[in-house]
């Protein structure tokens, strides 16, 4: 790329950029105009078992990775099926809903009283998010309950992702499909399935994966597009989940698919960060702006207050109690490394030692991943560093962008054995 070409590339991004935020609010101003009689019907059909799984709710107890997040999904329902000030666009900009509880304490709690009929609440907002995931669950919930939209996630999900596995081993085989593999079994799917929460990241993971494959985006020049079209959407549809998962999975594939030296790897790897970082950036800050000029409430500085929370050390707001960094590497280390990714881990370790052993494989280091790949693999801990709080607190679900390190690893390993007819790289 010249020198010359940076200035109009930036000037389409911002482009890019801005008619991402117009189509944003266009969207979800549509999905707010529709009745929500019927989708506050569809929720208190579920409300047996929702107040029963109530906020946290492990389906295998005892094991923090396996806990769902029933807080933040009743905030979701809340969203969807409250009927709003009358105004969509309004409301497409500040996502109001009706809180019973002081604080909004137990959401799960507002949200069972208000899908029952109670309008004695009051309306609180929750402007900092841009709420996509609204632009599904709102028709969505026109036509079925939380148990029938659950199955459509696990079927959506697993055909995807056995899509994609199919995809990769096609093209590279087992040395890229087990990588990739235990990234997804990192990311517990049987979770994302079962909570609204974890599911756009995992979604987004898989659908930008199917697309870069599909389209060879990591040969062509203007396959950063992707990443900014990426990281926009990672910030329209998710909560402050577990963001570089998406973003380190893609880019892991880019790398391993394109065939290029170390340095234009690295260069790659480094181009994509920024157009996914210039988008996930750019969409979540348009929110800010947008809504505060639109609205009376000032969405910026509560962003940048909850901003400087997150980033800060503190575990909970005027308890004083420090996050120390080590603290935040073993909570998240300890959510992941649960009795299955023990097993797994375990048996493809012997595996890989046997192959060695049987002489059938050698061991020759590929030397053009590893600068990329060892960037990669260190994403999740620099987002720990900069979260300190969130990642401390929100350890359960944050745990997941592991995932990026667990498949960098597994695939340099993976690319690093050879046949021993092999002499390439050693």
């Amino acid at each position: 790329m010249n020198k010359k070409d940076i200035l109009p590339l930036l000037l389409r991004a911002a482009l890019s950029l801005l008619a991402a935020i117009l189509a944003g609010v266009v969207l979800l101003t549509a999905v707010y105009a529709l009745p929500t009689a019927r989708m506050r019907h569809n929720v208190s059909i579920s409300l047996p078992y929702i107040l029963s799984e109530g906020d946290r709710y492990q389906w295998a107890p005892y094991h923090n990775g396996t806990e769902l997040d029933g807080f933040t999904d009743a905030i979701m329902l809340g969203n969807a099926v409250y009927a709003g000030s009358g105004s969509p666009l309004g409301d497409a900009l500040v996502n109001p809903r009706m809180e019973f509880t002081p604080g909004d304490s137990v959401p799960v709690d507002s949200l069972s009283q208000y899908a029952q009929g109670a309008e004695d609440g009051r309306q609180v907002t929750y402007a900092r998010y841009w709420h996509g995931y609204l632009l599904f669950l709102k028709p969505l919930l026109l036509f079925f309950n939380l148990s029938d939209i659950r199955m459509m996630l696990m079927t959506v999900q697993f055909s995807l992702a056995a899509a994609l596995l199919c995809l990769v081993y096609k093209r590279k085989g087992p040395r890229l499909a087990v990588p990739l593999g235990l990234a997804l079994v990192c990311l517990n799917p049987v979770s994302t399935a079962m909570s609204m929460q974890f599911t756009s990241i995992y979604l987004l993971t898989l659908v930008f994966a199917l697309a870069e494959l599909q389209i060879d985006s990591f040969s062509k020049e203007r396959g950063w597009v992707l990443y900014l079209l990426l990281g926009v959407c990672t910030a329209f549809f998710d909560f402050l989940t577990y963001p570089p998962a998406a973003f380190g999975i893609c880019v892991l594939l880019e790398i391993l698919l394109f065939g290029g030296s170390a340095k234009e790897k690295l260069k790659k790897t480094i181009l994509s960060g920024l157009n996914w970082g210039l988008g996930y950036g750019g969409m979540w800050s348009g929110k800010w702006l947008v809504g505060s000029l639109l609205t009376r409430q000032n969405i910026l500085a509560d962003a940048i207050t909850t901003a400087h929370y997150r980033t800060g050390t503190e575990v909970a707001a005027g308890e004083g109690t420090a996050a120390a960094y080590p603290e935040i590497l073993a909570k998240n280390l300890g959510a992941l490394m649960g009795p299955g990714c023990l097993i797994l881990f375990g048996a493809l370790v012997i595996l890989f030692l046997w192959l060695l052993v049987s002489k059938k494989y050698r061991f020759a280091p590929d030397n053009t991943l590893l600068p990329a790949l060892g960037l990669i693999a260190l994403v999740p801990f620099a987002w720990y560093f900069v979260l300190k709080n969130h990642s401390s607190v929100h350890y359960w679900m944050t745990y997941r962008n592991l995932s990026v390190t667990v498949m960098a690893l597994a695939a340099y390993l993976s690319f690093s054995l050879k046949d021993k007819g092999d002499r390439t790289n050693g």
